[in-house]
């Protein structure tokens, strides 16, 4: 799982106008969601700029579960508003939009968060327990295949022939 963020001093414009334009599917606009996982129309992203505007800070989240894990657009959703909706309990100015970037090899979802300073920092220790809580609302290693598993299909993947002798027929 990797959670990339950074945060800065002014309006979530330029952020909201990036998050809704998916790159790997040739500029194609994708829904932007609230936290109730609803499609915003243009009014009510306009809305939440203006919000941003009096707030003065914004926070912009990059999640990306590992391609191995096999989440679909429904799993991205509710692992977002899962994540965020345990993140932003005890910072009562944030409020969030999120969009979902599935058209490329590695699908991630880009969340546009706004409220006032005191909400939105987070230290490097805050954003190493935000990964681990991550994991867990994406129940990422349960869709990983284990090492196990993922070995043995690379052994079955070999002929017997070409793989040498094991260690048991070494003396």
């Amino acid at each position: 799982m990797i959670v990339k963020t950074d945060f800065q001093r002014g309006d979530a414009g330029a952020l909201v106008d990036y998050i809704k334009y998916d790159r790997k599917a040739e500029e194609q606009r994708v829904p932007v969601r609230d936290p109730s996982g609803r499609d915003l129309s243009d009014a009510d992203l306009e809305q939440f700029v203006e919000r941003s505007e009096a707030k003065g800070m914004e926070r912009h989240f990059i999640i990306s579960p590992d391609p191995d894990a096999t989440m679909s657009s429904t799993d991205l959703d509710r692992g977002t508003r899962r994540l965020l909706s345990d993140w932003r309990s005890g910072r009562p100015s944030a409020s969030y939009v999120y969009a979902i970037h599935d058209a490329g090899e590695k699908p991630h979802v880009h969340a546009a968060v706004i409220g006032q300073e005191r909400d939105l920092w987070m230290g490097r220790d805050d954003v190493v327990e935000l990964r681990e809580q991550a994991r867990d609302a994406f129940r990422e290693a349960d869709r990983l295949p284990t090492r196990e598993r993922q070995q043995q299909g690379e052994r079955e993947a070999i002929p017997e022939s070409a793989r040498g002798p094991s260690r048991d027929d070494v003396e």
